[in-house]
């Protein structure tokens, strides 16, 4: 995590007991957007390609949800290249879906829960 007692960046990182990575998801705060509210962004999430199906992918959006909901957001959001037609499945099958204004994808409250319980 980030420094201080509200760390504005931080990681979760899965590994396979061994030391060897199997993935990351790579978050910062932006201390105000548009609606004069903190926004939670994900930056990077990154699943080795040998550890795709292997349910990775979830648990590192699920320790994002709950990231989330310790940290006051009611969502987060992330960039998705509009062509990486699998990225865009995998997150839709969390609840995750475009954001309407923006280029962006978003976890509403509703994913946030469901990932989370």
């Amino acid at each position: 995590m980030g420094f201080g007692p509200v760390p504005e960046f931080g990681a979760f990182v899965a590994d396979d007991g061994m030391g060897r990575l199997l993935g990351m998801a790579v978050h910062y705060q932006i201390p105000f957007m548009h609606q004069m509210r903190p926004l939670l962004m994900m930056k990077w999430l990154y699943v080795a390609p040998e550890a795709r199906k292997l349910g990775v992918g979830r648990l590192l959006m699920q320790a994002m949800a709950r990231h989330a909901k310790a940290t006051g957001h009611e969502k987060f959001c992330w960039f998705v290249l509009k062509d990486n037609e699998r990225a865009q499945r995998f997150y839709r099958s969390l609840g995750a879906m475009p954001d309407p204004d923006w280029d962006r994808w978003m976890m509403p409250a509703e994913g946030i829960d469901a990932l989370s319980p």
